[in-house]
């Protein structure tokens, strides 16, 4: 079973092309291939550190990119299945490409594994949680909600028709010293 795993090909999902969300992942992933990898936001801005070389390698290797998905996209009713697996939790896009900004555009993440979901939204802003909110007629209940944005409310980040539809039981900020 060791070496049947170690053969396993993972996926990767990156919310959006901000340097802080992508920028060691050509490092942290180096020779290892890849099945699926999910971009959101402008494909053509993912240009530092290694990122470019990287993926090229990676689409050599027969790795499927998902990009340049529509405004708002989403599965509503089925998981993705293999192409965005997570060992037996089911994984869902709740929306991507929303609004102008690399932000607004974040890829909205859902995982769930049995009653624990969680949400992570990268650098979401109000426009983009909205579209979530939509997309899924306000039935988001989080175990577990990453705060978009680093927990800041700009641009509508973090908001309380946000707040209120996934009802979080724990909410994770991702914050420094400024």
């Amino acid at each position: 079973n060791i070496l049947a795993a170690s053969t396993v090909q993972p996926n990767v999902v990156i919310s959006h092309a901000h340097r802080d969300h992508y920028g060691h992942i050509a490092t942290v992933l180096g020779g290892t291939q890849t099945a699926h990898i999910w971009l959101g936001g402008d494909p053509t801005a993912y240009t530092f550190d290694g990122f470019p070389t990287w993926i090229a390698g990676q689409r050599t290797g027969k790795a499927t990119v998902h990009e340049n998905m529509a405004a708002g996209f989403h599965n509503d009713a089925q998981p993705l299945g293999q192409n965005l697996s997570c060992g037996l939790a089911s994984a869902f896009v709740l929306t991507a490409n929303n609004g102008g900004s690399a932000n607004a555009q974040s890829l909205v993440l859902m995982l769930e594994y049995g009653e624990f979901t969680a949400i992570l939204p990268g650098d979401a802003e109000g426009v983009t949680e909205s579209s979530a909110i939509n997309n899924f007629d306000n039935n988001l209940k989080a175990t577990l909600l990453a705060g978009s944005h680093h927990g800041s409310n700009s641009n509508g980040s973090n908001g309380t028709a946000w707040i209120t539809a996934t009802a979080p039981d724990i909410a994770v900020f991702s914050a420094g010293q400024g």
